[in-house]
């Protein structure tokens, strides 16, 4: 190779490497939203270099300094073995790092099948003109399609980038049953419109070719006039969707519901809208430290009980034995998940003494302190292992409502339900808007709202019929739409 040439190909490779070194490290932020693009980087290569990349000792340094770039994940297991207060995944050993990085325990949310792909088109039709400005308005991806049509005349291999891109994307998406934070995983898809939009600008003075009678160049005003009008759109629509500046959802949410436990009192959830910002609260900013807050899902992982051995230690000590019996269980169906679902014997073992350790912690807390459940465990929001122990729950004990929470009682007496002075800022005062996939929509709203209608049913059980119906009126505060408060409204009132 001549020295010309061979130097453009150093000069080249210095930007492959840097490349290759930003994909490690970007692996090691969101390893599926990143690593889907591995194909579409594939495709590119071969279509500029041609095959013989793959075969030679230029492949083998780029992957070198993408190793260099995911030895970010280093950090894991050194951080990992200072024993941290919570100490997600434990990554201290192989196995655990492999199982983490892998994100082991989600993989349960990914399954092919054709009602759920058809879903989630439809919610990422909805994003994609959500992301873009409002539907009546989709300049964006008109735009994004002339580019990519552009991009296919000018530029074959970028145009195959962007397409396989986006179809690794998209069929990954729409098998996974993601939650709350759909929108980062379509990402990726998001940029590639984004870019092709771009190049869709660049060619509009051409599709336009308007000059006036002075030469004036009304094709470049107008697509100047464009180009500042899709962003500005999309900015003013979207606007207030994402403006937090006075966001207190999650803090509010939190004093709320802890307004109404005791000191001392022990309070179960299964959501994780109540632990995540409640655990930040308790461990950042100290708040409500007495209160005992446990997580039930997350008694499914091993790491989980060092923490709480760590933070309420005299509570895992009346609970040794029957931890001891479920880790047991627990470690063996880590290694082997297969094994509990073929043999029958050991499902039920493992079902009866999760059940078990949970039914302990309630009986051994609630002898000495108030013992409260979130909405969703009192109200039969739950499925599988859960329903066991919840039935057994309930049927032990009395459930009031108590604010947010329901309080547990060994009797079957009358116990006046507390009614708080609720903090809801930017909740129902118009000043903060949610979609209706937003996590407030769906997860936080109707909590406020059923445990107002809960306390109206239990004080109409008890002949409160005007309390109860005072109880209705502000369920539907909350939520007009909610079919249940307004019937036992108007039954209140009869």
């Amino acid at each position: 190779m001549p020295d010309g040439a061979s130097s453009r190909v150093r000069r080249r490779d210095r930007w492959l490497h840097a490349a290759a070194f930003t994909f490690g490290l970007a692996l090691g932020v969101h390893h599926v939203t990143v690593g889907l693009i591995l194909p579409a980087c594939a495709a590119l290569v071969l279509l500029t270099e041609g095959a013989k990349f793959f075969s030679g000792r230029r492949l083998w340094i780029a992957a070198g300094w993408a190793c260099a770039g995911l030895g970010i994940y280093v950090h894991l297991p050194l951080a990992a073995a200072r024993s941290p207060l919570m100490n997600w995944g434990d990554p201290r050993t192989f196995d655990r790092f492999l199982a983490h990085v892998t994100g082991w325990q989600y993989r349960v949310y990914f399954e092919a099948r054709p009602e759920l792909m058809m879903r989630q088109l439809a919610d990422f039709a909805s994003r994609l003109l959500h992301e873009f400005g409002p539907a009546w308005f989709p300049a964006a991806l008109i735009l994004a399609i002339i580019g990519s049509v552009c991009i296919y005349r000018r530029a074959r291999p970028l145009f195959w980038f962007l397409c396989i891109g986006v179809a690794a994307n998209l069929a990954y998406n729409m098998n996974y049953e993601i939650a709350e934070d759909k929108d980062a995983y379509y990402l990726p898809v998001f940029l590639f419109l984004i870019l092709a939009a771009a190049c869709g600008v660049r060619q509009l003075p051409a599709l336009l070719r308007m000059k006036s009678r002075r030469g004036f160049r009304l094709d470049h005003v107008a697509a100047v006039v464009l180009l500042l009008a899709v962003p500005g759109a999309a900015a003013v629509s979207n606007y207030a969707w994402n403006n937090r500046r006075n966001y207190y959802i999650a803090q509010d949410y939190v004093q709320n519901m802890l307004s109404t436990v005791a000191p001392g009192g022990m309070l179960l959830t299964l959501d994780w809208q109540v632990y995540s910002p409640m655990l930040y609260l308790q461990e950042i900013e100290n708040l409500r430290k007495d209160a005992i807050v446990i997580d039930i899902n997350h008694l499914r992982r091993p790491w989980y009980f060092p923490y709480l051995e760590r933070t309420y230690p005299e509570t895992m000590h009346r609970l040794r034995a029957q931890v001891q019996s479920f880790l047991e269980d627990l470690r063996l169906w880590e290694q082997d998940p297969e094994l509990y679902q073929r043999d029958a014997t050991l499902n039920r073992r493992i079902s009866a003494r999760f059940q078990d350790l949970i039914l302990t912690l309630i009986a051994g807390h609630a002898r000495s302190a108030p013992v409260y459940v979130t909405q969703e465990i009192a109200t039969y929001g739950v499925e599988g292992a859960d329903r066991g122990w919840v039935e057994e729950m309930v049927g032990n004990y009395q459930l009031v409502p108590q604010g947010l929470v329901f309080q547990l009682f060994g009797d079957r007496e009358f116990h006046e339900p507390a009614h708080p002075a609720l903090v809801t800022r930017g909740l129902v005062d118009g000043t903060l808007r949610f979609a209706p996939d937003d996590v407030v929509t769906l997860k936080v709203l109707p909590v406020y709202a059923g445990m107002s209608y809960n306390r109206g049913r239990y004080l109409s059980t008890h002949g409160r019929h005007q309390d109860a119906a005072e109880a209705y009126r502000e369920a539907l505060k909350f939520d007009p739409g909610f079919v249940p408060a307004r019937r036992a409204l108007a039954g209140a009132y009869q």
